[in-house]
């Protein structure tokens, strides 16, 4: 009975111990999940954006260290996504003037293969029949047509001055339309629609002199409607050329 206080006093201590030592030991944990967390999410984050992920944002509400870290690595992600976006603008920029400029280039070598032609057929001879064939002949082999003709006015009416290729569609439709040129001004018009199947479009290329129209220069089309507005250009050139 005399070590019974002692006793009592040293399972009292021993209770209160191991209280504290789990008390301390739940705090401990707690506290380490709470550090761990962001760290680990900190870590996932750069993971992502180390293998190109630059989409998913990082959550910077964490206080502390952490938090500054959060926001320099979300910040430093947000600068990354812009900077690529940016890239990304200036390359399809940059692809598209340079098709631009490609198609532009191709267009100023066919115009001078036209010009150096027809320069060199004046050279040669005056004859007119021999000029309109070799006209025809360039623009067969530079815009890959179809079909080509070339008309001109002689007392009021059209007369066909030479063609090349085969026309496919109705030709009663193309002189229909042809005798109402002269009220087209100077922009190329569809002669006939695309029919269906492979059937391409005929298009009408006024022939100007003076603000005057001389004739028509009818073509098709060798694929369904593929001639661009560069080779319109080049159509209204050899439609000059021929007027003059």
């Amino acid at each position: 009975e005399t070590f019974a206080p002692i006793a009592r006093l040293r399972n009292s201590l021993l209770l209160f111990g191991v209280f504290a030592l789990s008390v301390v030991l739940v705090a401990t944990l707690i506290g380490t999940q709470r550090l761990v967390k962001p760290i680990k999410a900190l870590t996932e984050s750069a993971q992502r954006i180390s293998s190109g992920d630059l989409e998913s944002l990082i959550d910077a509400s964490a206080a502390g260290e952490i938090g500054v870290l959060a926001r320099t690595l979300e910040e430093m992600r947000a600068r990354l996504l812009g900077s690529l976006q940016e890239l990304t603008r200036w390359g399809t920029d940059l692809e598209e003037r340079v098709k631009l400029r490609t198609a532009e280039l191709e267009r100023r070598n066919k115009e001078l293969f036209i010009t150096a032609s027809i320069a060199t057929t004046l050279s040669h001879s005056l004859n007119p029949r021999d000029i309109f064939d070799r006209l025809l002949d360039v623009l067969m082999e530079s815009l890959q047509l179809r079909f080509a003709e070339i008309y001109l006015f002689e007392d009021g009416v059209l007369v066909s001055k030479g063609n090349r290729g085969s026309l496919q569609g109705s030709s009663n439709v193309l002189v229909e339309e042809l005798q109402a040129v002269r009220g087209r001004g100077n922009a190329p018009w569809a002669i006939a629609e695309a029919g269906a199947g492979d059937t391409a479009p005929i298009l009408g290329i006024p022939l100007l002199l003076n603000n005057q129209t001389t004739g028509v220069l009818v073509v098709q089309d060798d694929e369904h409607a593929s001639l661009s507005e560069g080779d319109f250009g080049l159509l209204s050139l050899i439609g000059n050329q021929i007027s003059i």
